[in-house]
């Protein structure tokens, strides 16, 4: 017999660690579902690209 009914008895299972409010702007939050995992990164990886792209002259990338 399982302890539990379904993963949403669980409340989060990451945490990411960021400024304030960082994980909002990209429409999402920082305690997440491991299946929202995935979604999250992909959002990242989009804001670092725009970023990069945005604000850099190659090869001078500015963090």
């Amino acid at each position: 017999m399982p302890i539990y009914n379904s993963d949403s008895d669980f409340k989060e299972s990451v945490i990411l660690d960021a400024p304030a409010l960082f994980w909002k702007l990209l429409g999402s939050s920082n305690s997440l579902q491991i299946q929202d995992f995935e979604n999250a990164m992909q959002r990242l990886l989009i804001a670092y690209s725009l970023h990069l792209y945005a604000r850099s002259s190659p090869p001078d990338a500015k963090w």
